[in-house]
């Protein structure tokens, strides 16, 4: 199998090799990825210089991030006329495991002037959870923009050691700064954190 890729011929700011980054993260898992990096460095190894060296080493080192879970109480006020949790507590409950992984990314941040704004929420349903049933929901960073983050999330429902996909959902937020009313670019403080402890990308085993 042959692996293919385009290497800017003059990259000029950030912007590009973030790009190409992006473009070297979907060849992590890819029988490939060893070409990849052969390709890379024999069309001129001292373009990119030491980012694009330590760029590769990190994602040879954690191509999978670590999983946060979350495991939400299924309450009796949660439950409609069918007998299963209605679909909207749903994006209440991944809202909790959003706060939980935030405390990983932001620790003791203040939220009154930099914070967040959800700009978009996609859900797909996989089967009905009814009252009683143990849900534990995995979340991660799928992808860091320039000013926005998007957050994947997988709902399992737990029984015995049988995890049944139940509920799989997107939610891009994007950073914003009540003062100025504007949006604002992700704080390297947060970048640091997402890359440092491993929070970008699908965990390998949920």
């Amino acid at each position: 199998m042959q692996c293919k890729v385009r290497i800017p011929a003059q990259p000029s700011d950030s912007d590009d090799f973030t790009h190409f980054v992006k473009k070297l993260r979907q060849f992590v898992d890819n029988p490939s990825f060893f070409h990849l990096l052969h390709l890379v460095f024999i069309s001129n190894p001292f373009r990119y210089g030491l980012e694009i060296a330590l760029s590769i080493f990190a994602l040879m080192k954690t191509p999978h991030s670590r999983p946060i879970k979350y495991r939400p109480e299924i309450r009796f006020a949660d439950i409609d006329s069918y007998g299963i949790v209605h679909n909207a507590n749903f994006l209440l409950y991944f809202e909790q495991s959003r706060i939980c992984l935030f405390k990983e990314i932001a620790g003791n941040w203040d939220w009154t002037i930099n914070g967040v704004l959800v700009a978009r929420q996609e859900l797909d349903y996989r089967m009905p959870v009814k009252l009683g049933d143990v849900i534990e929901i995995t979340i991660w960073v799928q992808e860091l923009g320039e000013k926005s983050v998007t957050c994947a999330y997988e709902a399992h429902i737990i029984k015995n050691d049988k995890r049944t996909l139940c509920t799989e959902s997107k939610t891009v937020i994007v950073c914003y700064n009540s003062l100025t009313r504007e949006t604002t670019k992700v704080p390297v403080e947060w970048r640091s954190a997402i890359n440092n402890n491993g929070l970008l990308g699908r965990p390998k085993a949920l």
